[in-house]
């Protein structure tokens, strides 16, 4: 109820808002605390209403917008340097639909970013994510890896597999689980994948331990599970990781769709990632599907907080993934090239409603901040469990429930339901007015908000101090990452070049118009217009 009323129409009306109340979160606290955290937790939390809000802003040309092949849930945190290569991963949320669910939703994962670094201009990183979009549409095999994030995220690569498995094990050792509870259901997957690979050992699926994982934000409440298999050979030392996730039915977005079921993530992994994981395929569990493949010993998902030292970082991947999507965007079938009108189809769109991507960005960043309010304001409610019903905001049988004793549950504001009501009482004490307009009377103040305990504030001579509301001024700046003030560098900068204590920005510095991708020649829109 907090929740809703603190989100507001425009939260409600896209189904942004999630309480932390609701059944599921109740017992996940550690999820709860992760979603407090940022904007953009709470943003991947909500990928699957997201994706229904991007769908009504676009509803009045829906019919014009050309059908494209979606990741489905596309944002920073989503881009991984693995030992396989490079970007967006996990396509669980994978389907058919207008191509600007993927644009919006990885537009506002860079705002979001830009704001946790502190970076007040994100338009940049838009900017160029959109423009390697098009540039992926007019030439497929355009590429332009972020060298210097795939540097430093290899840096910590450990190309141990030891170290891999053993990794693994501590995870799947948290919730461990008997490996004949899968084995039955698993058979049809290690037949599936023998049939594609008649090479492999007839044991290389057989599972020799098992457990859950409770690892991400978006699939949170979705059940994982982590398999140990036995591999090429019955040494220890070349066991295989396996893991098995419940592909989640899509909502009815009534624009985002699929015909093929649980098999559209393997189907948009073949479309959309530059390096497929291996072992992948599917095994049910009565009437869920869990979709399957093999981990890789390295692997590093990028974090908002922490992959980006610079601003020309978080740039140069927006760039890499509008690569990535712009080349599947347009695909439809695995293993084949698109056709060049599906190419101009999409960069005739993407030019004619950038506009309106960009509104629609600025929009559900709002939305999902302000959704991410109110649920971190419900978070953070005391436990009231075991206190007593508060007349004034409650209907109390035998007391108030029969409209006689006037009270703010049924009584203030018309008798509509209230959030809460403020009582003013004159207390006497000796020696002191009774006269509540005289500034020297002892006033009690009780502020009474549903579901908590009575508030109780004094006023007037109280221990020889006479007690005031405070007014407080106008914030001056944002608040950092840190708690620490923002400050304008940008005079400061300024003035130390021109007494020489700084040197000229280089011509790769994101500072400077020409960007960050040297002097390659982008797709204009006005060329296409």
């Amino acid at each position: 109820m907090l929740t809703a009323l603190l989100c507001g129409t425009a939260a409600l009306g896209s189904s942004l808002c999630v309480s932390p109340g609701t059944p599921e979160l109740l017992a996940r606290s550690a999820l709860v605390a992760r979603l407090r955290e940022t904007p953009h937790n709470y943003f991947r939390f909500v990928n699957r209403p997201f994706a229904q809000a991007v769908c009504r802003l676009f509803d009045d040309v829906q019919g014009s917008l050309p059908e494209a092949s979606l990741h489905g849930d596309a944002h920073v945190e989503q881009y991984a340097v693995t030992s396989l290569g490079r970007g967006l991963t996990d396509f669980d949320d994978s389907a058919r639909g207008p191509f600007v669910v993927d644009l919006v939703r990885f537009g506002v994962s860079l705002e979001l970013v830009a704001r946790e670094n502190g970076w007040r201009d994100a338009q940049r990183a838009i900017d160029d994510f959109l423009r390697g979009y098009r540039d992926a549409l007019v030439d497929p095999g355009r590429e332009r890896p972020p060298r210097r994030t795939i540097r430093r995220a290899r840096a910590g690569f450990a190309s141990d597999h030891g170290l891999a498995l053993r990794r693994a094990e501590a995870l799947m050792s948290s919730d461990p689980v008997d490996p004949s509870e899968l084995e039955s259901d698993f058979e049809s997957y290690a037949a599936e994948m023998h049939a594609t690979s008649p090479a492999l050992p007839a044991r290389f699926f057989r599972i020799k331990k098992a457990g859950r994982l409770a690892l991400g934000i978006g699939s949170a409440l979705e059940d994982k599970y982590l398999l140990r298999i036995e591999g090429p050979t019955d040494r220890e030392g070349d066991d295989q990781i396996l893991e098995a996730k419940l592909v989640g039915a899509l909502p009815d977005s009534g624009c985002v769709r699929t015909e093929v079921g649980a098999r559209r993530v393997f189907l948009g992994m073949s479309l959309i990632a530059r390096a497929p994981f291996p072992y992948g395929g599917l095994f049910a569990r009565g009437d869920r599907v869990f979709r399957v493949y093999g981990w890789t010993d390295d692997y590093v998902e990028l974090k908002g907080e922490s992959s980006f030292p610079e601003p020309r970082d978080l740039r140069q991947v927006a760039y890499d993934v509008g690569i990535q999507l712009g080349r599947a965007h347009p695909r439809d079938t695995p293993g084949r090239a698109p056709a060049r009108e599906a190419r101009m189809r999409l960069l005739e769109a993407t030019c004619a409603y950038e506009g309106r991507v960009h509104q629609a960005i600025a929009e559900l960043v709002e939305r999902t901040v302000q959704a991410w309010r109110a649920f971190r304001t419900e978070a953070v409610r005391p436990d009231t469990t075991g206190f007593a019903p508060n007349v004034f905001t409650s209907i109390v049988p035998g007391i108030n429930d029969n409209g006689v004793i006037p009270t703010g549950a049924n009584f203030a504001n018309g008798g509509l339901r209230t959030l809460g009501a403020v009582r003013v009482t004159l207390e006497p004490k000796p020696g002191l007015p009774t006269d509540p307009d005289d500034p020297r009377a002892f006033i009690d103040m009780f502020t009474d908000i549903s579901g908590l305990f009575v508030i109780n504030n004094e006023s007037g001579w109280y221990e020889g101090w006479m007690l005031h509301d405070l007014r407080v001024p106008p914030v001056a700046a944002a608040l950092g990452r840190h708690g620490h003030r923002q400050q304008r560098a940008g005079p400061l900068l300024h003035l130390g070049r021109q007494h020489g204590a700084l040197p000229e920005r280089r011509r790769d510095d994101p500072g400077q118009h020409g960007g960050v991708f040297g002097e390659h020649r982008h797709v204009q829109c006005s060329a296409t217009e």
